[in-house]
């Protein structure tokens, strides 16, 4: 296919995600049947008013939903004009990209249904030409833990040039990609919207810092497509795809980053969790993932090892507050170790919860490690 023709290819598709609101079985089914995008679209408009034969043609069922819906969308073919559609692509500085694009990640290949075509504002040419690569999602409800984690894993990770991919929805999705841009890393949004129709609005001006620090924004949706909730399940299989790994942060036992983590694992990406206190709601997804046979993610140098980055972290900027600080006085004066019951009697007035939430965050900031029943300051 010469350039020309690839071009007219990009045309036809978009105005068919445009036309069928991104109808995928039916984009690819009338694309089967005529054989180019372009002639796709012929096809689709032309036989407006023969149902009966587009039906045939598209081995589409016999339901009358089906009929109104086909006619429905055909009516507002005609009032789209695809050059003016694929014209606006260039005013919001959006390209679209088709499989056989040097700007389409091949990684996506990996997945049985990949994008038709990936519309990206930005550059994603570190996402296509190396594999440190990591997508770390989870819940929109985050908490203070997951906050803690987040800093405590991302800052290292970018700064040794690894490229984080996430959905740009709110809590940790936000803060990753947050927390790369504060270091001037590249961070990657993927959208369950069009890129002209930016979820959330909150996140605005982070997508502006993603693209100022040589990151990217993609879609598979057209420009213009409004967040639909059952958008979201879909665009995280993109998520998956395009990372070597994912980092599960914080998921309840039914959550998208879950969904998330099961298209990696059917693509044979690896899966990361972050282990969490039992009676929280947030880390019964992680914690199943981890008894599943997720890897275990503590700190950031798991997952600097697993990148092969074998970098000996500075500790000497770590800050502590006032109850983490005083663990390690404890440690202190007993000799930098100690059995974890101990510690509870120094800590009574506090519950169990609360002491193996401290040390949690104490090993997540790598000062201390547990050892079955023993506390070591490292």
């Amino acid at each position: 296919m010469n350039i020309r023709d690839m071009e007219e290819e990009k045309v036809y598709l978009n105005a068919l995600n445009v036309a069928t609101d991104n109808d995928y079985p039916l984009i690819v089914a009338c694309k089967e049947f005529a054989g180019t995008y372009r002639r796709a679209w012929e096809f689709f408009v032309g036989l407006k008013c023969n149902i009966r034969n587009v039906r045939a043609a598209l081995r589409l069922s016999k339901e009358r939903s089906t009929d109104d819906r086909v006619v429905e969308l055909q009516t507002f073919a005609l009032k789209v004009d695809p050059y003016v559609e694929y014209n606006r692509l260039e005013q919001f500085g959006v390209v679209l990209f088709l499989p056989e694009d040097e700007g389409y990640p091949l990684s996506l290949a990996d997945l049985p249904q990949p994008p038709l075509g990936l519309y990206v504002r930005g550059d994603i040419h570190s996402v296509i030409t190396q594999d440190k690569v990591l997508a770390v999602v989870g819940t929109r409800m985050c908490t203070p833990y997951g906050k803690v984690v987040c800093e405590r894993i991302i800052p290292d990770v970018v700064c040794n040039g690894v490229t984080i991919i996430s959905g740009l929805a709110l809590g940790i999705d936000a803060l990753a990609h947050s927390l790369t841009v504060h270091d001037h890393g590249i961070t990657v949004a993927v959208l369950g919207s069009g890129l002209g129709r930016l979820y959330p609005s909150q996140n605005k001006r982070l997508s502006e810092e993603i693209l100022d620090f040589g990151g990217a924004l993609i879609s598979e949706y057209h420009l213009l497509t409004e967040p639909f909730k059952f958008n979201f399940p879909r665009r995280n299989r993109i998520v998956a795809a395009l990372s070597r790994a994912t980092l599960v942060v914080e998921a309840p036992e039914k959550s998208g980053s879950l969904i998330t983590a099961t298209h990696a694992l059917e693509i044979g990406r690896d899966v990361f969790a972050v282990p969490g206190a039992i009676n929280s709601e947030n880390s019964f997804g992680t914690n199943k993932l981890i008894k599943d046979g997720a890897l275990i993610a503590t700190s950031s140098l798991d997952v600097l090892q697993y990148f092969g980055l074998n970098t000996q972290l500075d500790k000497s900027g770590v800050e502590l507050d006032d109850q983490e600080m005083e663990v390690i006085k404890i440690l202190d004066r007993n000799g930098g170790s100690m059995h974890t019951d101990a510690l509870c009697v120094e800590f009574s007035n506090k519950g169990i919860t609360y002491i193996i939430s401290l040390l949690t965050q104490l090993e997540l900031k790598d000062v201390v490690k547990v050892e079955g029943t023993r506390i070591i300051k490292l």
